[in-house]
């Protein structure tokens, strides 16, 4: 095994990692203090919950067909593939995905070391988190769909 800690991730990631040969980048944290994050997801007027296909890595929505790339080459042999995206600025992710829109919503909540580690990139506010096997609940109880309220100036 890569590391003593992949038994903790689901099947299909440890034997991507085992297959392409992956470590987690240099800089990745296994123990942390909670972060408060946002994340995109899919929203119509029924949906009140965070759901687990709020939060696929791209790695995951590839294999389900859940995505289709436009001539874009997965990139199974880059660990960040296999983690999901957050942002610990809402402000990026408004301006990003151009929010408000009728299909998505802002969820926040908190990033917890319990359900995975991280990798925080540059300065911008991304994280990537690698979750556990079984951690959706703990992103169910912590993470919840918001309405679009606008940004603070520190947001």
């Amino acid at each position: 095994m890569l590391d003593e800690n992949m038994e903790k991730f689901p099947q299909f990631m440890q034997d991507h990692f085992c297959k392409y040969n992956l470590t987690f980048p240099q800089g990745t944290r296994w123990t942390y203090d909670n972060i408060l994050a946002y994340r995109a997801v899919k929203y119509n007027e029924n949906k009140t919950k965070v759901e687990r296909e709020d939060f696929l890595s791209k790695a995951e929505e590839r294999t389900k067909g859940i995505i289709t790339p436009r001539g874009a080459k997965a990139k199974w042999d880059d660990p960040v593939f296999y983690g999901v995206s957050l942002n610990r600025n809402k402000r990026n992710l408004v301006n990003l995905f151009k929010l408000p829109k009728p299909n998505k919503r802002l969820a926040q909540g908190v990033i917890d070391a319990n359900g995975g580690p991280i990798f925080i990139q540059g300065d911008k506010g991304h994280v990537t988190w690698w979750l556990y096997d079984g951690s959706f609940e703990l992103i169910r109880r912590s993470f919840e769909i918001k309405q679009y309220e606008g940004c603070d100036e520190n947001e």
